[in-house]
């Protein structure tokens, strides 16, 4: 059977809390879940000790509607009864053995292996990893020359057959060709005398005698057997797995660490380093707000005023970040990733063609792109008693569907406009005149394509959205909503409909504009600012061409919804676009305008 290309192998387990081995895994799922951009999703394979597979399981963030990272958690007796049997004091050699049973866990060509101590820092595919079938690889000139003596006595290779002064394979993470490891189990098996080739490695390195590591025994191995070049790439090709200069190998790194190097590009590499054994005296809450405060780059919770720029400084929140997790350390950071996560789905774009404003100069306007033609229908659900948006589409030569049930009949007197008093959701309710979609299009534009929907139905959008079907989202080209509740998004099933939404919506819809509406004010949920109703704009990714965001919200084209209060200011995650030195320039005098986000309530 055809084997895939590759697969990540992460063994984990949670016998020393305080390295946060669940929480720093979560970082580097939620990474994975942010920046992998293969062709195919990356499947995950997670290993952990059998005693521990219900609290792991419970603890671990596995997103069943994330397409591009699948979770599959797997029992230590589901990949071999002797690692799973062998005593707690073998941690490390356990965890060792599950990369060397990589191709039975994998079935892949290739293995990317990972620890918990990894963050994903930038954009990665397979055709970064693999090229030409051979893998990107790391080197360094050992400095543990004991791992490669250890390691070359099991494999009865002498010192004078090995070169310890040129660059060898380094550590994880790391690339593993299944063929290599293949030929050295069955090296193993020979050299043993013995299937049990595991059992014979744990009884050596237990005597502490030739204490093997996997990288030095795949290393040796694959060069004896003339097979280290055919799999994996020379030094300096390809972009290091290793983002060396934004890791912390030991506490004294954390004072010149500057993770917004590696998200933005500027360090080279795809994982930063967060050590758990040499620097595990680093407090774990020191480091996680700082990834999750740059990983998508200029958030504008850290300007300060005078036009200044504090790179280094943590999300606001109400309680000190120290204070929760001494509370419930496992549950408030998984959630902090999660609300993060879903936040990230509201990240708005520059599109190549001109936004426009329809409706009045208060509530009830929203912005379409510019690319409207007369043919395309409107179909328009909530409407209130002010429709100005529904007229001047009309004026325009649009025909409007114009639905609401709350309301009675209204006196229109442009023969584009079409009312009817019913409502809108996931279902046909006939006796309440309540419709799907679906339905409306297929009675009053049953041909049409490219249609704009307009919805502003008080909090019921997310029903309606969850439930309506693909082919019916297809037929839209924009749609513009206002979408509510977004303070409820530590609601764990709030969250997981918001979720769902949001990755049905972006599959091949754009957001290219929002606004807030300031009847609500700003809240801060679980340390992130929150703004509960937004209006959002989308339009089919096919039809433009979209770049990062280069505009602070509210824009020239906005106006407040309630004109006796300013506007929301959305300068902060995820809608501040990236900071750099030309937009801080054009943007100075918002900066030097900021001593506090105005509207915010606890």
């Amino acid at each position: 059977m055809k084997r895939d290309l590759i697969a990540a192998l992460l063994p984990i387990s949670d016998h020393e809390p305080v390295r946060r081995n669940l929480d720093r895994a979560n970082l580097l799922l939620s990474s994975l879940q942010k920046f992998w951009r293969g062709a195919d999703p990356l499947k995950v394979f997670i290993v952990v000790p059998d005693s521990q597979y219900e609290r792991i399981k419970d603890s671990i963030i596995i997103d069943t509607e994330a397409k591009n990272v699948l979770v599959i958690l797997q029992a230590e007796s589901d990949v071999s009864e002797v690692i799973a049997s062998a005593a707690d004091k073998l941690g490390p050699a356990k965890q060792m053995a599950i990369k060397m049973l990589a191709p039975q866990i994998l079935n892949t060509d290739f293995a990317l292996i990972l620890d918990s101590d990894l963050v994903l820092c930038k954009p990665l595919s397979e055709a970064d990893l693999i090229i030409g079938n051979r893998a990107i690889t790391d080197y360094q000139i050992p400095t543990m020359h004991s791992w490669f003596l250890r390691s070359a006595a099991v494999l009865g290779i002498k010192p004078d057959q090995y070169d310890l002064n040129h660059p060898r394979m380094f550590v994880t993470p790391q690339i593993l060709s299944s063929d290599i490891i293949e030929s050295l189990q069955k090296f193993l098996v020979s050299k043993f005398s013995s299937a049990d080739w595991i059992g014979r490695l744990f009884d050596v390195y237990e005597a502490g005698v030739n204490q093997w590591t996997e990288y030095t025994l795949y290393d040796l191995h694959a060069e004896r057997e003339d097979l280290f070049n055919k799999f994996h790439l020379p030094e300096g090709v390809g972009e290091p797995l290793h983002c060396f200069q934004q890791s912390i190998w030991e506490p004294g790194d954390l004072e010149k660490w500057e993770p917004l190097k590696a998200f933005n590009g500027q360090s080279p590499g795809y994982f930063m380093v967060l050590q758990s054994i040499l620097a595990h005296d680093i407090d774990f809450d020191v480091v996680w707000p700082r990834v999750v405060a740059e990983i998508d780059g200029g958030l504008a919770y850290r300007f300060k005023a005078g036009g200044d720029t504090d790179l280094a400084a943590p999300p606001p929140t109400g309680d000190s970040l120290s204070d929760i997790h001494r509370q419930n350390p496992a549950s408030n950071c998984v959630k902090r990733m999660q609300i993060f996560n879903a936040l990230s789905l509201l990240t708005p774009y520059e599109i190549d063609v001109p936004k426009v404003r329809i409706g009045p100069q208060r509530d009830g306007a929203y912005i379409l792109a510019g690319i409207m033609k007369p043919c395309q229908p409107v179909v328009s659900f909530g409407i209130g008693t002010v429709y100005t948006f529904d007229e001047e589409v009309a004026q325009r030569g649009h025909d409007v569907y114009m639905f609401d049930h709350t309301i009675g009949m209204l006196n229109l007197s442009n023969k584009k406009m079409h009312f009817y008093p019913h409502g809108v959701g996931p279902n046909d309710i006939p006796e309440q005149n309540i419709f799907s979609i679906k339905t409306y299009l297929d009675r009053h534009a049953p041909q049409a394509q490219d249609i704009i929907l307009k919805m502003d139905v008080e909090g019921a959008e997310w029903d309606v959205l969850e439930h309506i079907d693909d082919d019916t989202l297809q037929r839209f080209s924009q749609v513009t909503m206002e979408v509510h509740d977004l303070d409820r998004l530590d609601n764990d099933y709030f969250r997981r409909r918001f979720v769902k939404v949001m990755r049905k919506l972006n599959e091949n819809f754009t957001i290219f504009h929002v606004h807030g509406n300031n009847y609500v004010d700003l809240k801060i949920i679980s340390g992130f600012p929150i703004c509960p109703v937004l209006e959002l704009s989308f339009v089919r990714t096919s039809l433009v061409h979209r770049t990062a965001s280069r505009t602070y919200y509210p824009s020239s084209l906005d106006l407040p919804n309630l004109e006796i209060k300013p506007d929301h200011l959305l300068w902060f995650y995820p809608f501040a676009p990236i900071l750099s030195h030309d937009n801080m320039a054009a943007h100075a005098y918002r900066n030097s305008a900021l001593p506090q986000l105005p509207g915010i309530a606890d």
